[in-house]
């Protein structure tokens, strides 16, 4: 299952949306080392749903498109700001487990159901993410894909020089059914 729509909010809602991303990547990126370099807390969601009216209408854009589709119930369990950079690794890999460290047991209390990619900003819609080995899922910006978080994924290699022009980022989610 792969869903995906696009103009998914209004040019002010996505602009402020990439406002908080660049602001969380700035003053709260992740601490995890092993999560990539330019990432935001997974938590984000909690903090801006409460007090943004874009990140409401993004999450109600969400939730429109699971009744469309007819997705069960549940929960987002997490919800983080990416920067794609140069120095990113585009490694292939799933969320079937969001846990972070080591100390941690894995239990299926931890695994994702879907994984979802809002493109926030992508000036080229051909640097999308693979979704499945080699299959290229264009990363429109101002949309959503919707996945099975078993399928592997991983972000399309951008050229240094496209990376010079604008930076781009994605929130990534994921969603466990009750």
């Amino acid at each position: 299952m792969i869903i995906s729509k696009q103009n998914l909010l209004s040019e002010q809602d996505r602009l402020l949306i990439v406002k908080d991303i660049e602001f969380e990547l700035k003053h709260n990126p992740s601490k995890n080392k092993d999560k990539p370099l330019y990432q935001t807390m997974v938590d984000i969601h909690e903090k801006y749903v409460k007090i943004s009216k874009p990140w409401n209408n993004l999450f109600d854009k969400i939730f429109e498109i699971f009744i469309e589709n007819k997705i069960k119930n549940g929960r987002f369990m997490t919800c983080w700001g990416m920067k794609q950079a140069k120095e990113t690794n585009n490694y292939y890999h799933t969320h079937l487990s969001n846990i972070e460290g080591d100390n941690k047991e894995i239990n299926a209390e931890h695994f994702s159901d879907l994984s979802i990619v809002y493109y926030a900003q992508n000036k080229y819609q051909k640097y999308g993410t693979y979704i499945g080995i080699g299959n290229l899922h264009e990363g429109v910006q101002n949309s959503i894909v919707i996945f099975d978080a078993s399928m592997p994924h991983r972000p399309s290699d951008i050229p240094e020089e496209v990376l010079q022009e604008e930076d781009r980022l994605i929130l990534a989610m994921d969603f466990k059914y009750d």
